[in-house]
């Protein structure tokens, strides 16, 4: 009988819709609420319990697996808030994606599955294409002009070595790193003005005076 199929639903270990879940549990309520010395007047009612009760289990509706949206969503939330790492527009475009996403009906049926999946692809692919922000090169490129402004001929071999390796190493550093490589950049730089600071002028040359003396 119906409330025989209703004990084996509370059973079946599945998981249903939030809204089928309701309209069983309530059915089911009324069903067991029926007096069980009820005469025969009363065969409609007992009847019409039973019809309800059936209906409800009919109208079951396995839910939906929220996982991969769940973790999708959560990745995406701890992306975006991460301004100083990420470009502003594409920092924007994820923030709409994620408002789009938790517009998305939290009761779906299995049947519905594949609008969970176009969120968490939507969701996978804004996450994916972040740029991130470029380094800050502002400083180095002005050490590397203020080396290029010195004359060889005036410091001793040994600043200049060091201050030409440090030079060469600034130009080779690669002009498109991202924001979280500016420790790189930033080494690179202290190392360039340390060695430009760290010339030293060779010693002046007094053959002339000595001859005229």
């Amino acid at each position: 009988n119906a409330l025989t199929k209703a004990e084996a639903v509370l059973n079946d270990g599945k998981t249903y819709t939030d809204v089928t879940k309701s309209a069983f549990n309530t059915a089911l309520k009324n069903a067991k609420a029926v007096e069980p010395d009820l005469l025969s007047d009363k065969q409609d009612y007992i009847d019409s319990v039973a019809d309800k009760l059936e209906k409800a289990i009919n109208g079951l509706k396995v839910k939906a697996d929220y996982t991969a949206y769940n973790t999708a969503l959560q990745n995406a939330k701890t992306e975006v808030v991460k301004t100083d790492l990420y470009t502003v527009d594409t920092i924007s475009d994820l923030e709409k994606v994620i408002e789009d996403a938790e517009k998305l009906n939290q009761d779906l049926s299995v049947d519905k599955q594949n609008q969970i999946t176009e969120q968490v692809t939507k969701l996978n692919n804004a996450v994916g294409a972040l740029k991130k922000q470029a380094a800050d090169y502002s400083k180095l490129n002005r050490a590397i002009k203020t080396a290029e402004s010195k004359e060889k001929s005036n410091y001793t071999d040994a600043s200049w070595s060091i201050m030409k390796s440090a030079y060469d190493t600034a130009k080779a550093l690669p002009k498109d790193l991202t924001i979280d490589r500016q420790s790189e950049v930033d080494v690179v730089e202290k190392t360039l003005t340390d060695a430009i600071n760290g010339l030293k002028f060779k010693s002046a040359v007094y053959t002339a005076l000595d001859k005229a003396i």
